[in-house]
């Protein structure tokens, strides 16, 4: 009932607490944040308040998740919900189906609830599908509220953004993050350590990397640079961030996470050649490899090692030439 199940977002809570008790909802709403920090089931949870079928007249009572229309809004069937985003194999959100919002905007609603629609990754929107976007923001519906669920502002129209009041949402707290993953996924507190430094406070992030066993990938990442075989370590790289991702965006975000594995590593490293002790290492399975990798480099070469891996993250959401970048970044010279 009432948010009870977003974890870290305070601000974003106690701002529908307000609007709900005044009873002031606005008709669009800009869910703005890192990927995986809960803007979407946010989104879903403010639908079953709004349309939960509890006879209880106060808001924080809505959101039964036992009525028919709290079930239906969890199957995403409920007549009055519409949830546009990206279709399968496609890298924009169309304008047809921006038209398909104005139509359902045209028919009767299915109940005297309010409608909700949600619009996921709005940031890939189509430019016509923008456009056409704008008049259905410019003629409000009664009882309607229009969420866009983005994680970067600039990629919308400013004609779009001020015609909806922005919500920001924020990285999780480290520990809620680590506790999630503990209760949810049964996992160790040490694999649920490295799963939040590499998720940077998003759950969403934390549970699809363990999903897809990043952590079984550190194993070959530390091998590799004890192997000292820079053109076999990018290739391995980029051949598992290709094997993980269904688009262009999707891969430079897996070699994102793998340079992350690598700096945290690399990181340790320099912890030891600071004297710091070893119950202090992310990578406490790992600390013979880590000690072993200590001695090969002095303090200098391993900092420049992980200054570069903070460049090469840089460049490639930069949209740079992922290969080169990788395939510069451990080559020997540079090292050195």
């Amino acid at each position: 009932m009432f948010f009870n199940d977003i974890i870290g977002q305070p601000a974003a809570v106690n701002t529908f607490e307000q609007v709900l008790n005044s009873k002031r909802l606005s008709h669009a709403y800009i869910f703005l944040g890192p990927s995986g920090v809960g803007k979407f089931l946010f989104a879903r949870t403010l639908a079953k308040i709004l349309m939960c079928e509890s006879k209880s007249s106060e808001w924080k009572q809505k959101g039964c998740t036992s009525c028919r229309a709290c079930k239906w809004i969890d199957k995403n069937c409920h007549p009055n919900l519409k949830i546009t985003e990206v279709e399968k194999n496609k890298q924009k959100i169309s304008i047809e189906a921006v038209l398909d919002i104005q139509k359902e905007l045209m028919l009767m609603p299915f109940s005297k609830t309010h409608r909700v629609f949600i619009v996921n990754e709005a940031e890939r929107m189509s430019e016509e599908a923008f456009n056409a976007f704008l008049k259905t923001l410019e003629e409000p519906v009664k009882d309607t509220v229009i969420i866009l669920v983005t994680s970067n502002l600039g990629s919308l129209p400013q004609t779009v953004v001020s015609r909806a009041q922005v919500i920001r949402f924020y990285p999780i707290e480290q520990s809620l993050v680590i506790k999630y993953l503990e209760q949810h996924l049964k996992i160790k507190y040490e694999q649920a350590l490295l799963l939040s430094h590499l998720s940077d406070g998003s759950i969403g992030d934390a549970c699809k990397l363990h999903s897809q066993n990043l952590l079984d990938q550190r194993e070959h990442l530390i091998k590799g640079l004890l192997r000292d075989n820079s053109g076999r370590l990018a290739k391995d790289i980029i051949a598992y961030a290709k094997s993980n991702s269904a688009d262009n965006e999707g891969l430079r975000l897996e070699i994102i996470w793998q340079l992350k594995i690598i700096g945290l590593f690399i990181r340790d490293a320099l912890w030891l050649h600071h004297g710091l002790p070893d119950a202090k290492m992310l990578n406490k399975d790992r600390i013979t490899e880590t000690k072993q990798y200590q001695r090969r480099y002095n303090h200098k070469q391993v900092e420049r090692l992980l200054g570069r891996l903070l460049r090469s993250e840089r460049y490639i959401r930069l949209n740079a030439n992922y290969s080169l970048v990788v395939e510069s970044l451990f080559v020997p010279a540079n090292v050195a």
